[in-house]
């Protein structure tokens, strides 16, 4: 099932290079800070955040489609949580000005799909699933030194067995391939 996840991700991500005119492709990392207690409970208060995607699409004044595709893994006390979310963005820059020393401030929002594979203790005994459902995010961030974007973003997951997954990630991203 993962494998599939992987290639339909991927997939999508290539396709979506039709919307822009020039794509920047790499990884980002990140730290997930889950705002439910429950979840902090189970895999303590951050998880690593990594993935895959279009780290810069839009031109200064037209806002352009984007794909991103990531994955959510902790592992504590016998507890397991794997989130594969999959979302397709629009991104707006924030700045009209091309030439600012590649500074460029940007804000994304985005709506998708999510894989979900957890298997969680509580006193009232183990939840487990392997479901899918829906997600979206909310993204604000900046381009400096024109392959590295840093940004804050919140990731709403819809509730899974009585588990609120959202939270907020902060992260950085590179761009590797440029096309």
């Amino acid at each position: 099932m993962n494998a599939r996840l992987t290639l339909v991700g991927l997939s999508a991500l290539a396709a979506s290079s039709a919307f822009a005119q020039t794509a920047q492709i790499g990884p980002d990392f990140g730290v997930f800070f889950p705002t439910s207690r429950a979840v902090r409970d189970a895999f303590g208060d951050t998880i690593p955040d990594f993935g895959f995607g279009r780290t810069r699409t839009s031109v200064a004044g037209k806002p352009s489609l984007r794909t991103d595709f990531g994955v959510l893994t902790a592992q504590k006390n016998g507890n397991k949580l794997l989130i594969l979310p999959f979302t397709l963005q629009t991104e707006f820059r924030l700045t009209q000005d091309e030439n600012r020393g590649g500074f460029q401030p940007y804000a994304r929002l985005g709506v998708g799909a999510a894989y979900y594979d957890y298997a969680i203790t509580t006193t009232s005994g183990r939840n487990a699933a392997k479901t899918v459902g829906l997600t979206s995010s909310a993204e604000l961030g900046v381009v400096f030194a024109q392959r590295w974007n840093l940004y804050g973003k919140y990731q709403y997951f819809q509730q899974r067995g009585g588990f609120d997954f959202s939270g907020v990630t902060v992260g950085v991203s590179y761009s590797l391939l440029n096309f």
